[in-house]
């Protein structure tokens, strides 16, 4: 693809926002705190606290095969205290440098790598479904989404980081992530969002 294609996500103030002032509550490595006094397009003479939960921006991928198979990725999750069967996705660790296209693609890229253990096939196709946000009511985290086709598998498999608990790889037919989704037994927001992007955009029948 062409990296002009993917839009990067801006948060500014902008068109009558207005921030007047930021304190951090809280940081670590994964996640910070902030109480925010702002001014809103719609108010702009009053003003309006609130807390926000800012994390790095990140990358979910649909991959699919050749033969028309999504790979996903069986992993447990430590705050829902389940696993889950979804799509690879991580964070992009380049925070100065995240709004680069080639940064944001680089990142699919090694998710691939780490989490399946898959890799592009030559002149696989990579396209730029948009962002969300995870959890606009107080967090500005947001992901990048993409499917890409066809993947093929790396010959020496996965390699995820060392804080992760991955339970390995599965082949899905597009009519079995569909059920999983009617059914609710696929729940997690990457999915869902992915299914929802391939199904609006004519990827997914």
């Amino acid at each position: 693809m062409n990296p002009v294609d993917l839009k990067p996500c801006i948060i500014e103030d902008a068109d009558g926002w207005k921030t007047l002032s930021t304190e951090r509550r809280f940081t670590s490595d994964y996640v910070q705190i902030d109480e925010v006094l702002v001014r809103t397009p719609s108010q702009p003479d009053r003003d309006l606290s609130w807390t926000v939960v800012k994390r790095k921006s990140a990358v979910a991928v649909a991959p699919m095969t050749e033969d028309g198979r999504f790979v996903m990725v069986q992993q447990e999750r430590v705050a829902p205290r389940r696993a889950f069967l979804e799509f690879p996705a991580g964070q992009i660790d380049d925070v100065a440098n995240r709004l680069e296209p080639e940064v944001i693609l680089a990142t699919v890229e090694s998710e691939l790598r780490e989490e399946v253990g898959y890799r592009l096939a030559p002149g696989a196709k990579v396209t730029p479904m948009g962002y969300y946000f995870t959890s606009q009511g107080y967090s500005d985290e947001h992901i990048y989404l993409f499917a890409v086709s066809p993947v093929v598998p790396e010959e020496r498999g996965n390699d995820p980081d060392a804080s992760e608990s991955i339970l390995g790889a599965r082949l899905v037919e597009p009519s079995e992530l569909k059920a999983m989704i009617a059914s609710g037994d696929a729940c997690d927001s990457l999915t869902l969002a992915l299914f929802a992007r391939l199904t609006a955009l004519g990827i997914l029948g």
